[in-house]
């Protein structure tokens, strides 16, 4: 018969690991506390993974010119002296990562869209192959699924393997009986595939968008 496989996880390993959640909100509000909900479920089914927060309103990134010097000559020649190097890094320290942003008008904030375009770059040539990522958005009515959508493509284009979309709907968070108690399902639901796919060692199965 064919010898099974030992499957090792990061988990049994002792291994820590980081992620980082990319916050592309002008404000600490909603995005951040899903963000914060979702990280301490993880935690509850995988201790070793560690959180670590970047909010774009804090971090210093220039609007992008669309000079394309980072696409034809190398990220190190871009004329802008910001963030953005240091934030690369991050990423790439990391194990996994998520992009979260609130819905504006169908859509991501500028704030988010700035920073994506900065990293154009690695469009071309992904460096976070492989790597477990999440893509989250709260919205105060309709926008949900494009703003998914694109965040999911960007996570993809990226390298990153996307276990799986949030969308939280927020305005009527204190007036619906129950929607809260839905939404923090829905986290911890999100919460258990996620640390899941941390944990494990196997590679990830291709999905459409990969």
């Amino acid at each position: 018969g064919k010898r099974r496989k030992s499957k090792k996880s990061h988990q049994a390993m002792g291994k820590e690991m980081k992620v980082l959640c990319v916050i592309g909100s002008p404000r600490k509000g909603n995005t951040h506390r899903v963000c914060e909900d979702l990280a301490a479920k993880v935690r509850e089914y995988n201790p070793s993974v560690s959180f670590d927060y970047l909010m774009l309103q804090d971090a210093h990134v220039e609007m992008c010119r669309g000079c394309q010097v980072c696409l034809l000559r190398g990220v190190e020649k871009c004329p802008l002296k910001d963030d953005i190097p240091t934030i690369v890094d991050r990423l790439n320290r990391a194990e996994g990562y998520i992009l979260a942003s609130p819905g504006y008008n169908q859509q991501v904030p500028g704030l988010m869209k700035n920073f994506i375009d900065r990293m154009s770059f690695n469009c071309h040539s992904p460096s976070l192959y492989g790597k477990r990522a999440l893509t989250i958005t709260t919205v105060g009515g309709m926008g949900a699924k494009p703003t998914l959508n694109y965040l999911t493509l960007i996570a993809t284009c990226w390298g990153g393997h996307v276990v799986g979309s949030l969308s939280v709907l927020m305005d009527y968070v204190n007036h619906v009986p129950g929607h809260k108690e839905k939404a923090q399902k829905r986290i911890a639901r999100m919460a258990r595939s996620y640390a899941a796919a941390l944990n494990s060692t196997d590679k990830p199965v291709p999905n459409f968008r990969d």
